[in-house]
């Protein structure tokens, strides 16, 4: 086998416009993608934003009932105190 013999690589300048039209298509898609994910990210941003601030809001809000829960309790063990007293 001499090397006239041997397959050659030859590269062709026209471009299928199949090829051409998939290049386009997923480009776009890709595009497409990356944006979507842009938009994504800010929408979770402000969720996390949101929900930091219920989270704060809530635990105010508990840390007002367990104090109101626990004055009425101090009241309710006075009372109880005072009623032991009186039977004795």
């Amino acid at each position: 086998m001499t090397s006239s013999d041997l397959p050659r690589w030859r590269l062709d300048r026209s471009v299928n416009v199949g090829d051409l039209l998939v290049f386009i298509t997923l480009l776009a898609a890709g595009i497409g993608y990356v944006i979507h994910q842009d938009q994504r990210s800010t929408h979770s941003e402000d969720a996390i934003t949101t929900l930091k601030e219920t989270d704060i809001r809530h635990d105010s809000e508990i840390k007002t009932l367990r104090e109101g829960v626990d004055r009425k309790l101090d009241r309710l063990d006075e009372k109880l105190d005072r009623l032991i007293e009186r039977r004795r």
